[in-house]
């Protein structure tokens, strides 16, 4: 069964790597389980709308065909995350 791990957008804080994300992607491929992160935050400070971020999310989605998908979010970020 195939994981995707999700960074929802936020625009409140930096645009740092979804680092908890990376260490949980990494056990579960250390443990044989395939695994996909779904970043949607902009690296380089470049700009994106939610219906970019929409419309990559359902793509990669429909792609990876998850079995499980996790969600890491702050309260900050609970508007983007629904």
């Amino acid at each position: 069964m195939k994981t995707l791990l999700v960074n929802p957008l936020n625009y409140s804080f930096s645009s740092s790597p979804p680092l908890g994300l990376g260490y949980i992607a990494a056990n579960l491929k250390q443990h044989g389980l395939p695994v996909a992160v779904f970043d949607s935050i902009p690296q380089f400070g470049r700009k994106i709308t939610e219906t970019e971020v929409n419309t990559r999310f359902l793509q990669t989605v429909d792609g990876v065909k998850p079995g499980v998908i996790g969600l890491s979010l702050m309260s900050c970020q609970m508007k983007h995350g629904r």
